[in-house]
């Protein structure tokens, strides 16, 4: 990442706190806590998908939509993963459908368990 790159990063980070805050009714910190805890986060130093460019409205809707994903991982082959809906959906997969099956049947299982 270049040095333009590397500073308008923290200035995007902050506008959108601001953005976040105002349109959620929450404090600066609050909205902070939701940006870094979000897997769209590290996304943003992605100098491949140029996430800075967008408009602090657009930012905003791709955080929120990251954020209604359920992320699976097999932890026994890490390079296995799928990325569900919170209706089940399968968004995105490195799973054969043995495994996709199985991380399916987990989720439907577990779902009552996760928090909103």
């Amino acid at each position: 990442m270049g040095v333009y790159e590397e500073n308008i990063v923290p200035i995007k980070i902050s506008r959108l706190a601001e953005y976040m805050a105002q349109k959620k009714g929450l404090t600066l910190d609050e909205a902070l806590l939701c940006i870094y805890s979000n897997p769209m986060y590290k996304e943003l130093y992605d100098e491949g998908a140029k996430w800075w460019y967008l408009s602090v409205a657009d930012l905003y809707d791709e955080f929120e939509q990251v954020r209604d994903r359920i992320h699976v991982l097999n932890l026994n082959c890490p390079d296995k993963a799928v990325v569900f809906s919170v209706d089940g959906e399968v968004l995105e997969t490195t799973m054969d459908d043995i495994e996709l099956s199985i991380a399916r049947r987990y989720l439907l299982q577990n779902q009552k368990y996760m928090g909103d």
